[in-house]
């Protein structure tokens, strides 16, 4: 047997039982010694001298040499020759020993280190790596068995015998809550009951897209003034923002307007997300909402995020514009000139002529109205804050009594004229 132990006899198959050697002449001349020929010193003899006959055992002498997986078979001779007699006869016979293999070697697998990967949406029974170990020795001790460790056998399994590495059954593989998995292969011999050996086995999940992007907001809101000239811009960079827990490049998110700007007016970057004014937008022109509040108006937005997987998963966010009201629009009169007259005893606060305007902007508070009479009144007329132009306090509006005298005042409001004729008394006539 291999490895066997020093001194340790060679079992002998021969009909007899054992190795008989016999000389039959009497005293010295049935002296003889024996001697191995052509074993490599692996054996020694008992007895090495006998006289006229002896039952002989090999022994182990270099147990180092017994190994099976490099020798197994030794062939030899014994040798028994006179030592007494000048004649020396002798007389030889062949010996053959075969090693017993026992089971002195441990699985080796062909790499120090295994790494895989596997889909993170890999199904039951998914083939992710093989596994290959060999054993040296022969019968069931170079059977070599697999068996799995670690924290994450519930997410695989192995077939013991073939080495093949599987998604396990029930096992709900996710890179985004573990990405790798670092598992630890044993292999046994004697058909899981020998000698023993492991290796690691490192299992990457590679990504897939089953993430959706998400908004860092559901709802996001941009303020711009508007300018009916050129396209407007924000009061500060205005930029909507979704991630996806996928790695990339599946993570890439790309983003759209897909609703709610019917004028083209507003555009996204579809790689930063940041929001731009492209047209010019004029606060008149859009609708009134009732939500809206003086100065300011909006239109809604939805803008859709894509992820770069496939399949390409998405999400939408909802995007408020609110444009201010500009004062961009000058107060026109209804009239180029108007007319008034009044009579020249008329008292303080007698309306003589009204004067309107409006102003084309949207909002009541840039539209609001204040009259000024510019010049031309004389000190005689006032206007209030509704647009009537009215006989001021203390005025003397007798033509008589004025230096030049003067009948008729023309006063100027910005862009319209007002004419005022002063009545006589006395001819009831216009002067």
């Amino acid at each position: 047997m291999e490895n066997s132990p020093y001194a340790i006899p060679v079992t002998i198959h021969f009909p007899e039982g054992g190795i008989y050697v016999h000389d039959h002449d009497a005293f010295e001349n049935g002296t003889f010694e024996l001697r191995i020929e052509g074993d490599d010193g692996i054996f020694y003899l008992q007895p090495r001298i006998v006289q006229n006959e002896a039952n002989v055992l090999i022994r182990v002498a270099r147990p180092s040499k017994l190994d099976y997986e490099n020798l197994t078979q030794i062939d030899f001779d014994i040798v028994a020759i006179e030592t007494k007699t000048a004649e020396q006869h002798s007389s030889r016979s062949r010996v053959s020993v075969h090693l017993v293999d026992t089971n002195d070697n441990f699985p080796q697998f062909t790499l120090a280190h295994y790494n895989a990967s596997v889909r993170e949406d890999a199904t039951e029974g998914t083939t992710v790596a093989w596994i290959e170990a060999t054993d040296v020795d022969t019968g069931d001790g170079g059977v070599v068995y697999y068996y799995l460790l670690g924290a994450g056998r519930s997410h695989f399994e192995i077939d013991e015998l073939t080495g093949e590495l599987r998604v396990a059954a029930g096992a709900k593989l996710d890179r985004e809550t573990v990405s790798t998995y670092y598992l630890t292969v044993e292999a046994r011999d004697a058909r899981g009951h020998g000698n023993r050996n492991s290796t690691q086995l490192e299992v990457a999940l590679t990504d897939v897209s089953d993430n959706p992007p998400v908004f860092e907001s559901t709802l996001y809101e941009g303020f711009l003034i508007e300018n009916d000239e050129a396209p407007p811009t924000f009061r500060r960079t205005f930029v909507v923002k979704a991630t996806s827990k996928d790695q990339p490049p599946i993570s890439d998110i790309s983003y759209y307007i897909i609703t709610g700007d019917d004028n083209d007016s507003i555009a996204i970057d579809q790689t930063s997300g940041r929001i731009t004014a492209v047209k010019s937008i004029d606060y008149e022109a859009m609708e009134e909402n009732s939500t809206d509040h003086d100065l300011m108006r909006h239109f809604t937005l939805t803008v859709l995020a894509v992820g770069n997987g496939s399949p390409a998963l998405n999400a939408t966010a909802t995007v408020i514009i609110f444009v201010e009201d500009a004062n961009d629009n000058r107060p026109i009169f209804d009239q180029d000139v108007y007319w008034g007259s009044v009579q020249e005893d008329a008292p303080e606060g007698t309306q003589v002529v009204n004067v309107t305007a409006s102003d084309g902007d949207g909002s009541v508070y840039n539209s609001r109205l204040q009259y000024r009479i510019l010049h031309g009144a004389g000190d005689k007329f006032i206007i209030t804050e509704d647009g009537w132009v009215v006989v001021g306090p203390l005025a003397n509006l007798d033509p008589d009594q004025s230096v030049p005298r003067t009948a008729s005042y023309n006063s100027d409001f910005s862009s319209s004229i007002v004419t005022l004729f002063c009545m006589d008394l006395s001819s009831r006539s216009a002067l």
